[in-house]
C-alpha cells in the first residue's frame, strides 16, 4: 500500500484514508486500484442490527471491485471478517450499510461496547 502523498498528482487529496495499489496487468500494462479505508465507528451490534457509515466515493458503482469488513470484539482480543453479516452494501447516497445476522455471532454481549471503533471497511475501486 502506498500513501497518496508520495504521488505528486494526488497531493491535493485531503482524505488520508485513500491509498493506491498498482496492479500489473499483462494485457493492458498496469492499472491503479484505489483503496479507501474507513472506520466503522461505535456500534452496539447486540442491540442494533444495522449500522450506516456515511461517505461518498464519487465513483461509478461499476468501478468498485471489492468491499472488505473487519469487525473487532469488545476487548480487542479477536478480529472477524464478514461472516455473521447478513448484508454489506454501498450506495452513493448513504455510504455503507451493514446488517448483522439475527442471533448470529455478533448478536451478543461480546459486541455491545460503544466505547471502541467497531472495525474498518476497505473498498477497492478503479478510476
Amino acid at each position: 500500500m502506498t500513501n497518496l502523498s508520495q504521488y505528486p498528482q494526488f497531493a491535493s487529496t485531503a482524505d488520508p484514508s485513500v491509498y493506491l495499489i498498482e496492479i500489473a496487468n499483462k494485457q493492458s500494462g498496469s492499472m491503479i486500484i484505489n483503496q479507501y479505508v474507513k472506520e466503522i465507528g461505535t456500534w452496539n451490534m447486540d442491540s442494533d442490527a444495522t449500522k450506516v457509515v456515511s461517505f461518498n466515493l464519487n465513483v461509478t458503482i461499476k468501478r468498485i471491485s471489492s468491499i472488505h469488513l473487519v469487525i473487532y470484539k469488545d476487548d480487542l482480543s479477536e478480529v472477524f471478517g464478514i461472516g455473521g453479516i447478513d448484508s454489506c452494501k454501498y450506495d452513493a447516497t448513504n455510504g455503507i450499510t451493514i446488517t448483522r445476522t439475527a442471533s448470529g455471532i455478533f448478536d451478543g454481549t461480546d459486541f455491545n461496547s460503544t466505547s471502541i471503533n467497531r472495525g474498518t471497511i476497505t473498498i477497492c475501486y478503479t478510476t
